[in-house]
């Protein structure tokens, strides 16, 4: 057989993580809203779960990389979504067995069968004339191959031409009165024999989703399936024959198969997001995650879930530590951005090691096992544990477990207390995260950052001549308006400078 397993994992030994939709960063991030604007209303919980197993190693990182390189070709991601859309769609008629219409669930079982069979030959064509350089889809190219060698299938192929084949000489005739409908034989040349034809041959109108489009809508589902059953009863034999390959016919399509047309959807939906971003003129990329990594840098990144809910065009920022420098902190005023630029990070992080295109132009960064949160809660008057106690907790369960895969994300930690203790916390802090080999996104209120050692500072870009201006850009370096407060209140003429004197 074909050397195909998965499209996502390389083998089954590959190693990811599973995580919960409950996690406490999936939340502070962003994540889960992510995932669920990707996925929209698919409920295949087999594709939610690849969003939440991030991976564990570069070699899968990269397999997954490859296939998105080579979907970039349309021909390719054409065929592949129409196999994995057709097979779907037959698996969710075989398996809805309330169908309120069983003589149109038979004939649409019928026609999905035969669209996946085509389009298997189809694939087979596209993979062959393409180029492409994706280790899984040249086992998923070399399996169909041999599946189309196989007795089995070739048999289930001529078995569906040859039950076409004898519904298609089917002929009627229909005499509706009142409301009477009578059906019966007629001869060679003439009949409905369009009606048959548009029930169960493929080429009928349909879409890739759900149910198929007749041309005489008019009659309804419930008109066509009663006119099928009356068919039906001149035709005992057809139909039979017809009932029995449905019946036999269970085994199709392949795990193999399957698998391949839940797992595209992966891809799938996330290209159709991206799709839609890049058509605003932003930029996905395809990050460097390495272990052993000596820098964490990405330029023109941006968060995801801020540009799916802004309709405010969208500022891209850029971030580099060097190998030595693991901890960043953000400073601005109120609503520059600083939280939305952190979470941007970490959603980057997360995306990365799920092997898919970041948002960003450019992104190198280590690969990330373990994201961890530090976001404001409310206190819990009840137990009676204030915001400052819960997050110091938290912090040491975070640091306990921390290592040089460890990302950790900030967000005004320790606003509940002054500067000065905040300050003498930090200084504890930072060098038990330096020591562990971990990353450190921090937003913060403090000022004097320059006592806190082995830091870097983004800060937010402020006009110079208009302090309640928010460029949502941030840079490297101090404020760039210093006494921030003092020329706010002096943009807002709450005092005024003359000589050096404020008068009124």
């Amino acid at each position: 057989m074909g050397g195909f397993y998965s499209l996502v994992l390389r083998n089954e030994s590959s190693e990811f993580a599973v995580n919960k939709e409950g996690e406490r960063f999936l939340d502070d991030l962003q994540i889960n809203n992510i995932i669920t604007l990707i996925l929209g209303d698919m409920a295949d919980e087999s594709v939610r779960k690849i969003f939440y197993s991030p991976l564990r190693d570069i070699d899968n990182i990269k397999y997954r990389h490859d296939v998105f390189r080579s979907l970039s070709n349309s021909e390719i991601r054409n065929a592949l979504t129409r196999l994995s859309y057709d097979v779907l769609s037959l698996l969710k008629t075989r398996n809805d067995k309330g169908y309120s219409y069983p003589y149109i669930r038979t004939a649409e079982i019928l026609k999905s069968l035969s669209n996946v069979i085509d389009d298997i030959s189809m694939c087979v064509d596209v993979l062959k004339k393409e180029k492409y350089s994706s280790e899984a889809l040249e086992g998923f190219y070399e399996y169909l191959q041999w599946l189309k060698k196989e007795e089995e299938f070739r048999a289930l192929v001529d078995r569906t031409a040859h039950i076409k084949s004898i519904l298609s000489r089917i002929r009627f005739c229909m005499l509706i009165q009142e409301s009477t409908i009578r059906i019966f034989k007629c001869e060679e040349s003439g009949g409905l024999k369009e009606f048959i034809a548009e029930a169960f041959d493929k080429d009928s109108p349909r879409e890739i989703h759900g149910k198929p489009k007749f041309r005489n809508n008019e009659l309804g589902d419930y008109m066509r399936n009663v006119i099928l059953e009356l068919v039906s009863g001149l035709y005992p034999d057809e139909f039979r024959d017809l009932r029995d390959f449905i019946n036999d016919s269970t085994s199709f399509p392949t795990i193999e198969i399957t698998r391949f047309a839940v797992e595209f959807q992966f891809y799938l939906s996330y290209l159709i997001l991206m799709d839609s971003v890049r058509s605003r003129g932003l930029h996905f990329c395809f990050p460097v995650v390495n272990p052993e990594v000596t820098s964490f840098s990405m330029e023109g990144f941006y968060s995801l879930w801020l540009e799916r809910k802004s309709p405010a065009p969208i500022t891209p920022n850029d971030l580099h530590l060097e190998a030595h420098e693991h901890i960043a902190f953000i400073i601005g005023p109120n609503s520059s951005g600083k939280t939305t630029l952190a979470t941007a990070i970490g959603q980057i992080a997360y995306l990365a090691s799920l092997g898919v295109p970041v948002p960003a132009k450019q992104a190198s960064l280590p690969l990330f096992t373990k994201i961890r949160t530090i976001f404001p809660v409310a206190e819990d008057v009840e137990e009676m544990i204030g915001r400052l106690e819960e997050e110091l907790s938290r912090m040491n369960e975070i640091l306990t477990e921390a290592d040089e895969k460890t990302l950790i994300v900030l967000n005004e930690f320790m606003g509940s207390t002054n500067e000065n203790d905040a300050l003498n916390l930090y200084k504890e802090i930072i060098p038990i995260i330096k020591s562990k080999g971990s990353y450190c996104i921090s937003v913060t209120f403090l000022n004097s950052l320059e006592e806190l050692p082995d830091i870097k500072v983004y800060s937010a870009l402020i006009p110079a001549d208009d302090p309640t201006a928010r460029t949502h850009v941030f840079t490297a370096g101090p404020l760039s308006v210093k006494n921030y407060a003092l020329e706010l209140a002096r943009h807002y003429r709450i005092i005024y400078e003359d000589n050096g004197r404020g008068d009124d």
